[in-house]
């Protein structure tokens, strides 16, 4: 079975109580207008395909790096002084305590109910950072409507720079702070000039879709190609891998695992967890054919 050995982010901040954390999702569905009971309510792109070459000439995009980092949607809040909750993509919550965002037009007051949408990365200094890549609510104004570029100027002006000079003034804050803030490097997709593992194409013109967005584009090598299932435990070494639909997970196929990774899975079971897969061809099976699904690595896990 074949692991990526990329580094990505553990833990970070403190778990949320389950009670509070469900209120809290409600609370950020209600504000991206994303109208399903369950699911990640982030943007989803679809994956590049030959009749998408069109779409690029067409419209302007930019375009950023597609990184091995763990997504979060974070909701800046007053909570408690000052409270920043990060949200996974298997609607796990995390909490950073004494967080306070500055208001650009009164930095003594603090953000609340602003959200924005990025990643965590490990960089080459083996410091965490949030890349953020969108803006969807200021203040709980709901901003997904409005087009890409205005959101990004929003994002630099509103969040990034009263947080970067907060944190000058505050070395307190800065020495605290498990994470670095930055906005995700990006271009306009025709000055990209350097090579990368895979690309996310955004329209500079479109609104946050808190769905699967069909112009939000996704291309990735085919060695580079990749699916999010979620597991769920069937029997002996072999699990469910279930996909999101838009609506529910439904059953995809089937995933056999060796004897060595199923006593390590017994100790810390991976069952209800979203991890990422990639297929071989050459993966033994114990099933009639050859050809399976081999695993990457869990996304969430014991969180």
């Amino acid at each position: 079975m074949a692991y990526s050995l990329n580094q990505r982010p553990d833990k970070i901040g403190v778990r949320l109580d389950d009670k509070y954390a469900n209120s809290l999702s409600l609370r950020i569905k209600e504000l991206l207008r994303y109208k399903h009971e369950e699911g990640f309510p982030g943007s989803q792109p679809v994956h590049f395909e030959s009749g998408h070459v069109e779409l690029l000439e067409k419209e302007n995009y930019y375009v950023r790096d597609k990184s091995d980092g763990k997504r979060y949607i974070m909701f800046f809040t007053t909570v408690d002084g000052g409270t920043a909750f990060m949200m996974d993509e298997s609607c796990q919550f995390r909490t950073l305590a004494g967080f306070k965002l500055p208001l650009r037009s009164n930095p003594n007051q603090m953000h609340n109910e602003t959200m924005v949408d990025g990643e965590v990365i490990i960089d080459t200094d083996n410091n965490k950072r949030y890349l953020i890549f969108d803006l969807m609510v200021l203040n709980g104004i709901t901003l997904i409507e409005r087009p890409y570029n205005k959101r990004l100027g929003m994002l630099k002006a509103d969040v990034l720079e009263p947080l970067n000079a907060e944190l000058e003034k505050n070395m307190g804050m800065k020495t605290n702070l498990p994470l670095k803030f930055a906005i995700k490097p990006m271009e306009l997709s025709y000055g990209l000039k350097c090579g990368n593992d895979g690309l996310v194409f955004v329209p500079v013109n479109h609104p946050y879709e808190s769905t699967t967005c069909k112009k939000l584009l996704l291309w990735k090598p085919i060695t580079k190609l990749t699916v999010d299932f979620k597991i769920k435990y069937f029997k002996e070494e072999i699990y469910e891998l279930l996909i999101f639909d838009g609506r529910d997970h439904k059953l995809y196929d089937y995933l056999t695992i060796d004897s060595g990774l199923a006593l390590q899975w017994q100790r810390n079971s991976p069952d209800g967890n979203i991890a990422t897969f990639w297929y071989d061809k050459r993966w033994k099976t114990s099933r009639s054919h050859d050809g399976g699904w081999s695993h990457q690595i869990i996304n969430h896990v014991g969180f």
